[in-house]
């Protein structure tokens, strides 16, 4: 027998005892399809996962898991990855960390989660990675609501006041 004839047995045999659905044969030896992929309907290759998807288990035939928010998947995901520090991921199958969305004023952004900052600081800053870049507002004075964008928004605490013009257009 030939090397050409033996292979036409092989492929003759793959085909009888058929791949199973996640696997690729080759050779008559099942291969599971690896994490981030998933099996054609042939059983002859392993295709990669669409960008903005991804697949966690192997010897899988689909990847309609969507990537989650503040995650992206490029082609070919196991694993979603965090959108980057100073950015967040504000919907669902974003597929390259370009489509994060760069964290806003009043806020800072870390591991593709957007947080505001608390009553009584503010963060003019945009693309902040930590909470250190919400500052507190002067003493004796509060913005009244998470999420400020200027130091403007800090008004006097019930019961004072501001005591000069300085001091009032610091702490309105």
């Amino acid at each position: 027998i030939s090397a050409v004839e033996a292979e036409l047995v092989n492929v003759e045999v793959e085909r009888a005892v058929g791949c199973q659905p996640g696997y690729r044969c080759l050779g008559g030896e099942l291969i599971p399809c690896p994490p981030g992929t998933r099996g054609d309907d042939q059983g002859e290759y392993c295709l990669d996962c669409p960008a903005g998807t991804y697949q966690e288990r192997e010897a899988q035939m689909t990847c309609d898991t969507l990537c989650p928010e503040g995650s992206y998947c490029g082609v070919g995901t196991a694993s979603p990855r965090a959108c980057p520090d100073g950015t967040f991921g504000g919907a669902e199958g974003l597929s390259h960390r370009d489509n994060c969305t760069a964290c806003g004023q009043g806020h800072w952004c870390s591991a593709g989660t957007r947080y505001p900052c608390n009553e009584e600081f503010h963060n003019e800053a945009t693309n902040a990675s930590k909470p250190s870049a919400c500052e507190r507002c002067p003493d004796q004075s509060t913005t009244g609501v998470k999420g400020s964008t200027s130091r403007r928004e800090c008004k006097c605490a019930p019961r004072y006041f501001a005591l000069s013009a300085l001091d009032s257009a610091d702490a309105e």
